[in-house]
């Protein structure tokens, strides 16, 4: 991209003087500004109006001149002013060019920009999705240990209870084995008394 051109004060004022001979009706400072293609309003305001006024005063007194002299004069400045216009005009097709440049430059990195941004907002919906079902998940899991939790408090509740009973039966067992011994000892003594 180009850099502005810097111009010292008296440039800037023989370019406004170039404008206003350029110009059928006077230039704004908007006009002047693009003509130049530097300086701010506050800068190039005053200049202009000041040589507004000294174009005025030189018009003022060419009119006083006799009119054959005036001929003579307009004749003889023919070709600068013309040279000024031409020249005026490949200013303002060279600012035109610049600044389309400038346009052109602004949109190709504003469409990257806006690229990029459509790319993280992709990217920032992707995690938010991920961690939605990883919360989701993570969710159910909480619940199945919960459930396997409880099912298992039950079930060792159950065990212990299985164990007690277990315990009792054991006791029976052997309460029915030792009746069961001493019958088999009645019952042998019965036999022995009977032969």
């Amino acid at each position: 991209m180009s850099k502005k051109a810097k111009y010292t004060d008296e440039e800037i004022k023989a370019k406004l003087v170039e404008l206003i001979a350029y110009q059928a009706e006077e230039p704004t400072v908007a006009q002047a500004r693009a003509f130049i293609g530097v300086g701010s309003n506050s800068k190039i305001g005053p200049m202009l109006r000041e040589a507004l006024r000294e174009a005025e005063v030189q018009k003022k007194q060419m009119a006083a001149l006799p009119e054959s002299l005036q001929q003579q004069i307009m004749q003889s400045i023919a070709p600068i002013w013309q040279y000024a216009q031409d020249l005026g005009l490949a200013q303002v097709d060279r600012i035109e060019a610049e600044a389309q440049e400038r346009l052109s430059a602004y949109e190709t990195e504003n469409n990257g920009l806006l690229k990029q941004l459509d790319e993280k907002e992709a990217e920032i919906s992707d995690i938010r999705n991920q961690f939605l079902e990883s919360y989701d998940k993570n969710h159910e899991l909480h619940e199945t240990i919960n459930r396997l939790s409880g099912e298992n408090t039950v079930l060792t509740v159950k065990n212990e209870d299985l164990e007690d009973k277990c315990e009792g039966l054991v006791t029976e067992l052997a309460q029915l084995k030792a009746m069961n011994a001493e019958l088999q000892k009645e019952l042998i003594n019965l036999v022995k008394q009977k032969i």
